[in-house]
């Protein structure tokens, strides 16, 4: 199935006005013909990031329940590639939230 695969930076600026990409992303986003996805560990790293907006966090929260964005599920079989990307690039750093949607693609 074709998706868009999207990380926390990208999902924390389509909720919050306030963001300098929040028109890009949200004009992209209109312009987009297959669904989003994502991962929990950038999910929570966007909801960590949106943590001074409850209203931005809710946003977040309505894009899951409403199915405009699924969260893609990892398991026991993505962890030894998850860490070993998180060691290759541990000098940029790469972290789990970053790691995950690499692993995802």
């Amino acid at each position: 199935m074709p998706a868009v695969l999207v990380d926390a930076g990208p999902l924390v600026a389509l909720v919050d006005r306030s963001d300098p990409h929040h028109e890009a992303c949200r004009d992209t986003l209109k312009s987009l013909a297959d669904p989003l996805v994502t991962v929990w560990p950038a999910f929570t790293e966007a909801m960590y990031l949106l943590r001074i907006s409850w209203k931005a966090q809710d946003a977040l929260w309505e894009m899951v329940e409403t199915k405009a964005m699924q969260i893609l599920p990892l398991d026991h079989k993505d962890v030894a590639r998850m860490k070993e990307l998180m060691r290759k690039y541990r000098d940029l750093p790469m972290d789990l939230a970053d790691a995950a949607p690499v692993r995802a693609a």
